[in-house]
C-alpha cells in the first residue's frame, strides 16, 4: 500500500476561541467578501460562491428520498445505519419532511432503542446508534429512550481502561455520544473519559498513536502505519466537528480538539483532487485514483462546519468546500438520486465505481448538505 510522504501541513493563520457552550470566538466573519481588486477577485469569488440553500436542500431530498424508497424497511442497530440515520435526522431538521423523522423513529422502535450487544457494550460501533436516539431525544424527549446508551457510556466512565478505541473510525462512532450525554447530564466525567480514550488513540497506541504529527493525518490503525485512508480521516475530522458543536470550552481536551481539527483542515486542503473529490488514498494520487464520496462528504461536512463556526478562515477554505460540494452534488449524485462512488466497507484505500453506494455514504452526504445549507443563503 502506498504511503504519504511527510507533508508539511500549514497551520491555519488565525487566533480564535470556540463558539460552543456560550464561549465567544473571534475570526473572519462568514460571507465576508474580498474588495481588494475587481477582475481577479471577481473570478475567485465566482469560483468560491456557495450554491443557493434551496439547491442544496433539493440535492439532499433527492438522495434521501431515493435511499428510503429503495430501503422501505429500516435496518439493524449497527453503525452503518446509525450514520445514515444521523444524516437523515439532519435532513429532517433542514427540510421538515416528516417522513424522514418517521423513518428514524421506526428504526429506533424496531430496535427498542437498544445497542447491538446490550447496554454493557464498550464497542463504539454499537454505541453509534445512540447518536440517532439522541437526535430523536433532542427533537422530542418523550419519543426517545437513551437509557441503554447512557448505561453503556456510564459503565466506561466508571472503569479504568482507556485503550478501547484502537481504530480511527471509533472516534466518530464513540466521541459524539460521550459529549452529548455529558452535556445533557452536566457530567464532566464524560468529557474526561472521552479525552482519555481519544488521547490513547491519538498518541499512545503502539507507542506513537495513530495521528501522524508531521502529516497531520491519521492512520486507520496500528497495522497500517503511514497509510492515510480517506474515509478514516473523514471520521476523525467529522468527530471533531460533532463534539465541538456541544462541548463546553472548559472541557478537558477542548483546545487540543480545535488544534487537531485545524491542522487536519490545512493538510486536507493540500491533497484535494482537481475535480473536488479526495482520493481514497490521501497519500498517493495514483493509488486507486478516482472520485471517492464517503471521505469527500465527511471532509465537506467538517469544512462547512468549521467555516460556520469561524474556526476555519472562509477565504481559504470556502473554495475547497465549494469544489467538494459541486463534485458530490453533480457527479456523485445521479439524476435518479443514487449517490455513487462510495467505497464499500473496509479499512484501507480501495477502488470504487459510479454505481457503488451505501447507507453510511448517504448519511455523510446529508450531513455535508446540512452544513452547506446552513452556510448558504
Amino acid at each position: 500500500m502506498s504511503r504519504l510522504m511527510h507533508r508539511a501541513a500549514v497551520a491555519v493563520v488565525a487566533t480564535m476561541s470556540v463558539i460552543t457552550a456560550g464561549v465567544t470566538l473571534t475570526g473572519v466573519a462568514p460571507g465576508a467578501a474580498s474588495t481588494t481588486t475587481r477582475h481577479p477577485a471577481a473570478a475567485r469569488s465566482a469560483a468560491a460562491a456557495l450554491p443557493a440553500r434551496a439547491q442544496v436542500l433539493a440535492s439532499m431530498r433527492k438522495a434521501n428520498d431515493y435511499w428510503i424508497s429503495a430501503h422501505p424497511e429500516p435496518g439493524a442497530n449497527d453503525w452503518n445505519d446509525a450514520v445514515y440515520l444521523h444524516g437523515d435526522m439532519a435532513a429532517y431538521e433542514d427540510t421538515h419532511v416528516a417522513g424522514y423523522r418517521s423513518y428514524a423513529l421506526t428504526w429506533a422502535e424496531q430496535n427498542k432503542f437498544g445497542l447491538a450487544d446490550g447496554s454493557t457494550t464498550r464497542n463504539p460501533d454499537e454505541q453509534a446508534s445512540g447518536q440517532v436516539y439522541l437526535d430523536l431525544y433532542a427533537d422530542h424527549p418523550q419519543s426517545s429512550d437513551i437509557a441503554a446508551t447512557r448505561a453503556s457510556v456510564q459503565s466506561m466512565v466508571d472503569s479504568e481502561p482507556t485503550n478501547d478505541w484502537w481504530w480511527v473510525d471509533a472516534l466518530y462512532m464513540g466521541m459524539p455520544v460521550f459529549a452529548r450525554l455529558g452535556v445533557i447530564g452536566n457530567h464532566t466525567a464524560y468529557y474526561d473519559k472521552m479525552y482519555a480514550l481519544f488521547h490513547s488513540t491519538k498518541a499512545v497506541r503502539n507507542g506513537v498513536g495513530l495521528y501522524d504529527k508531521a502529516a497531520h493525518l491519521w492512520w486507520r490503525d496500528q497495522n497500517h502505519p503511514g497509510v492515510f485512508w480517506s474515509r478514516g480521516n473523514g471520521w476523525a475530522f467529522a468527530a471533531m466537528a460533532e463534539i465541538l458543536t456541544v462541548l463546553p470550552g472548559s472541557a478537558t481536551g477542548h483546545a487540543e480538539y480545535v488544534a487537531t481539527f485545524q491542522q487536519m483542515a490545512a493538510a486536507l486542503a493540500k491533497v484535494q483532487r482537481s475535480d473536488g473529490f479526495w482520493n481514497s488514498d490521501l497519500g498517493d494520487p495514483t493509488d486507486f485514483a478516482g472520485p471517492e464520496t464517503s471521505g469527500t462528504a465527511l471532509f465537506a461536512y467538517g469544512l462547512a462546519w468549521g467555516i460556520r463556526h469561524r474556526l476555519l478562515d472562509q477565504a481559504t477554505y470556502q473554495p475547497v468546500l465549494v469544489k467538494a460540494w459541486r463534485a458530490l452534488s453533480t457527479v456523485a449524485l445521479h439524476s435518479n438520486g443514487l449517490l455513487g462512488y462510495v467505497q464499500p466497507g473496509g479499512g484501507v484505500p480501495a477502488g470504487t465505481k459510479s454505481t457503488y453506494t451505501s447507507d453510511f455514504g448517504v448519511g455523510a452526504f446529508l450531513l455535508a448538505g446540512d452544513q452547506v445549507a446552513k452556510l448558504a443563503k
